[in-house]
């Protein structure tokens, strides 16, 4: 029987390395209480603001890219919804603009 992986701390290990990798770009970054919004990071620079829900290895389903459609819908113009899908074994997420 291969290796159980516990998915609560790949999450939050795959949030860290999203949050990682916006501050390397410059970015202030807030993390969601306990992820039970529609977005994980809120990362922030200068007059660019950008949401991020993290994924590992899948896109998110359907209702929930919905979800992402509507909220984006009621934010300020200029703020960004992205869904970062980190792959395992693969360095760079795949980035999906909303």
């Amino acid at each position: 029987m291969g290796k159980r992986i516990n998915a609560k701390a790949k999450g939050s290990r795959r949030e860290r390395q999203a949050k990682k990798r916006l501050e390397k770009r410059g970015y202030s970054v807030i993390k969601s209480g306990g992820s039970l919004g529609a977005l994980d990071l809120i990362g922030f620079r200068h007059y660019d603001i950008r949401g991020i829900q993290v994924k590992s290895n899948r896109k998110p389903p359907k209702a929930e890219m919905e979800n992402l459609r509507k909220l984006k819908d009621r934010l300020p113009l200029g703020f960004k919804i992205e869904v970062w899908v980190y792959k395992d074994r693969v360095k760079e997420p795949e980035v999906i603009c909303i």
